[in-house]
């Protein structure tokens, strides 16, 4: 970390920016930053004074203190997060979605003290989604999110065209998802599915489902995770 950044984060935001670099992925070029692989950390400063942190490979990126408006890395593709289709594991029994955005982005205040606060968490936490420190729970039902099926797949097809809308119909996603086998049909004939936010380190092509359930429990235990119960149709 650069004496530029570390004096912008300040010392509760190097603390909390070298927790975070343990469960990340590269900005520059989305592969998982591994244990013991090292990682530098990359501060955007607006003017306003507040800051975006990223984190990259020490290979892809150097730790440095950017004053401006712009991201370092923006996608090409315009695609920013990550959905992984999970059937059922236990407890509530109800089809599961998994949200991780690609190049998690990391907030904090003006003042040298504040902490790091990932962009997004914020503005679910106001939607009602809840911090759920095991999967059996069921998530708080959000009425207002809707998940659509927009191309149904064939049975052998194991993908679908996944829309979600947030209450003011702004796109939260928009993409193709891997699903197992029976998930769009269950999903359908429950109306829902529990969608989970936040860095588990999921694969969303991986068959391994029983360990795809236990990194997203992992993540539940230690705080990772904010999730709701949303709606489920097809179009």
């Amino acid at each position: 970390m650069s004496a530029d950044v570390r004096r912008a984060l300040g010392p509760f935001g190097v603390a909390q920016a070298e927790r975070e670099a343990q469960t990340t992925d590269c900005v520059m070029c989305s592969h998982r930053v591994e244990p013991g692989q090292g990682v530098n950390v990359q501060v955007v400063r607006d003017p306003l004074g507040n800051l975006n942190v990223w984190f990259t490979h020490p290979g892809c990126g150097p730790s440095r203190l950017v004053d401006g408006t712009k991201t370092l890395a923006p996608d090409p593709d315009g695609e920013d997060m990550r959905m992984t289709a999970l059937p059922p594991r236990t407890g509530h029994g109800l089809p599961i979605l998994a949200a991780q955005l690609v190049r998690p982005v990391f907030t904090k205040p003006e003042e040298q003290g504040g902490e790091l606060t990932e962009v997004l968490a914020p503005y679910l936490l106001s939607q009602g989604f809840s911090m759920l420190g095991e999967l059996d729970s069921t998530p708080p039902h959000l009425e207002q999110w809707i998940a659509v099926l927009i191309a149904h797949p064939a049975p052998d097809a194991g993908t679908a065209r996944l829309l979600i809308l947030d209450p003011e119909a702004s796109q939260f996603f928009s993409g193709v998802v891997c699903t197992p086998g029976g998930w769009c049909r269950e999903a359908l004939a429950r109306g829902g599915a529990a969608l989970y936010v936040g860095d588990a380190g999921l694969d969303p092509t991986s068959p391994h489902v029983h360990q795809q359930h236990e990194r997203l429990a992992r993540a539940a235990r230690q705080g990772r995770l904010l999730a709701a119960t949303i709606s489920v149709i097809e179009r």
